[in-house]
This record gives C-alpha cells, structure tokens and sequence, in this order.
C-alpha cells in the first residue's frame, strides 16, 4: 500500500493482477491491471454473446461466473456461486453456477442463454437476466456452443470428440458430429453448421449430409477455437496464432482483422466471438490480454448480386431499390424499347 499525495491509498491488489486506488472515505477511484473479479472485470475470458438489446453475455472462464454487460460496456450483473467469505464467484456445482465456464450463446428468439460450464461438463441454461433455467449432463469439458437461426443448440463436446445438437421442438440431445479431434468452437447459420476441429487444426462446414473443410489460411491455423458466423462469411479466432480471421465464402478468400499483440485490434489467445444481429460489430474475448474488445466491421461482405425481375408498363423512368440497402442491382432491358432503371 501507498500513500496518496491527493488524498486516499494505493494498493497493489496481487491476486487480481491490478493496481486500485481509494478516497479517504474508501471509496475506489481508479483501477488499472490486466483481470480482476469486481464488476466489470474479466479473468481469462472465453466465451461471449450478445442478445437482441445488443447487451453482452461473457463467459468470465477463471471468475467462475456468466457476467452481463450493456451496449455501452456497463456492468449489469453475474450469475454464480457467491462465497461467502471473499463476496466473490468461486467454482461449484450447484444450478446457475459455474466451473471455468467456456463458451456462451444467445438464442434471441427464446431469450435464452446457454453456457457451456466446462469444468462441471455440462451445459446450462439462463434467462437474459441470468435466472437459471435448466441443466443439460451427458458432456465432457465442452467448450464452445452455438444456437442456429431455427433454435437448434449444438455443443462442441471436446472431451468426447463430437458436436452434441439438441431439438428446440423436442429438447432431445443427439450426436451431430463424431470423430473430431478435442472440437473446441461451433457456429451455426440456416445454411450450415462450422465446426473448430481443434486438434486437427482445421474448420468443418458441415450441410446436410456433406461435411467439407474450409480451406487453410496463409501460415495454416494454429488451434482454432471460437466462430461467428453470418451469410457470406465466417469468423474464426486463431487461438494459437494470436489472431483473428474471417473466410468470405464467395471467393474462398481470407482476411485478417487482428493480429498478435496487446494494443487495441491486437490479440493474445483469443477465443470466443459473437455477431450483433446485423452482424456489423464483433466482439472478441481476448482471453490472453483478459479483456473483450468491440471491433466495427469494415468490408462486410454484402449479399451476391440478386436478379429483380421488373415488369414495366408504357414507357418513362423508375427507380429500383434494394432491402436491405446496398443490394448491386445490374439492369438488364428485356426490350429495346424499354428504358433501364436506375438503381440504389
């Protein structure tokens, strides 16, 4: 501890990792460090998700605990055993609470959240107010999960090599995938369902019956973990590489939205990721730099170019718009006669 010239001390809060100071009245003023277990703060996160009101789930892995935070980053509330003798989460096995929990998932529809609860090897289920609602046994460490557009859950069981789906009209669980290697992400669209092979060092795209793997990346991946997935384009975080990716389905490409380091878009082990809705804002559990981080999607794919077929009657001028905006519209004139639109 120390002395505040202005009034008040300075402590050195070890096992947080973390300087605080205090007013005369012990009120805290300040904070700086790397994690901490209070409000706000994260340890080795890595798992996040954010539901319709844009407010942020986080899987706070070494706090033991399911944390809420609002749009702008405010501390709503955590969900976990309390103890009694530090105030603080800390590991148990009861319902709503938690063993270095993995990843999270919102189901938007349901207003539901699912945390994988990694050390207990279970999965649990939340309200957006971090009620708990139900726990799901049968897993070993999962690690990661995603909710489909349909309500369909799927689980990466890494213990036991596989991705675990359950119903959302039955609540059945049953083996989606087998024969992976320590899975440890999952993503899923209404086309397509991404796995993180861990082990393998390689993403699955698995479509119906057909499983494809995407391919490498320039300098390979290095234990994948986390996904996000939207239309045209998959998120990957590239765990062992310190790094985060995205493959544009159209070209086959990659792109690199962050790499190595502890400055802002820098990373250090990240792990899980999550889309808004309009999948415009990426969030990051930057795991290894014990922080999330908020990232503004710059060259987000737009849909492929759609064919509007536009009947025109007489003759004069038209517009044809796009929804959602920003839709390429090529005119094509069926007649000779007939004037092109203009497009927007």
């Amino acid at each position: 501890m120390a002395d505040d010239p202005a009034g008040g001390v300075a402590v050195a809060d070890t096992a947080n990792n973390r300087v605080q100071t205090f007013a005369p009245d012990g009120a805290p003023t300040a904070a700086w460090g790397i994690a901490g277990r209070g409000p706000g703060y994260v340890t080795r996160p890595e798992g996040v998700a954010i539901d319709a009101a844009g407010n942020v789930h986080v899987a706070d892995t070494l706090d033991h605990r399911v944390e809420r935070l609002g749009p702008d980053g405010a501390y709503l509330g955590q969900t976990g055993y309390i103890s009694a003798n530090s105030g603080y989460a800390s590991p148990n096995t009861g319902n709503g609470q938690f063993n270095t929990p993995g990843g999270i998932a919102v189901d938007r529809n349901a207003e539901r959240v699912w945390v994988a609860d990694t050390a207990n090897s279970r999965v649990q289920a939340l309200g957006l107010d971090g009620t708990w609602q139900a726990t799901a046994t049968g897993f070993s460490a999962p690690r990661e999960l995603a909710v489909a557009p349909d309500g369909a859950v799927y689980v990466a069981d890494t213990g036991n090599g596989r991705v675990q789906r359950r119903d959302p009209a039955s609540g059945a669980w049953t083996t989606f995938a087998a024969g992976l290697s320590a899975p440890a992400g999952v993503a899923a669209t209404s086309d397509a369902v991404y796995v993180a092979d861990t082990g393998n060092d390689r993403i699955q795209r698995i479509a119906g019956a057909g499983t494809t793997t995407l391919p490498a990346p320039p300098g390979g991946l290095s234990a994948p973990t986390g996904l996000a997935a939207a239309a045209g384009a998959v998120y990957v975080a590239d765990t062992g590489a310190n790094r985060v990716l995205r493959f544009n389905e159209g070209p086959g490409t990659w792109d690199v939205i962050g790499t190595d380091g502890t400055g802002a878009g820098q990373f250090i082990a990240p792990h899980g990721l999550a889309l808004d809705a309009g999948a415009s804002t990426l969030i990051v559990a930057d795991t290894g730099n014990d922080r999330l981080q908020r990232i503004t999607l710059s060259g987000t794919l737009r849909p492929a170019l759609v064919r509007l077929n536009v009947a025109t009657a007489g003759t004069g001028t038209g517009s044809v718009l796009s929804a959602p905006a920003g839709i390429g519209v090529r005119p094509t004139v069926a007649r000779a006669s007939a004037p092109a639109p203009s497009c927007a």
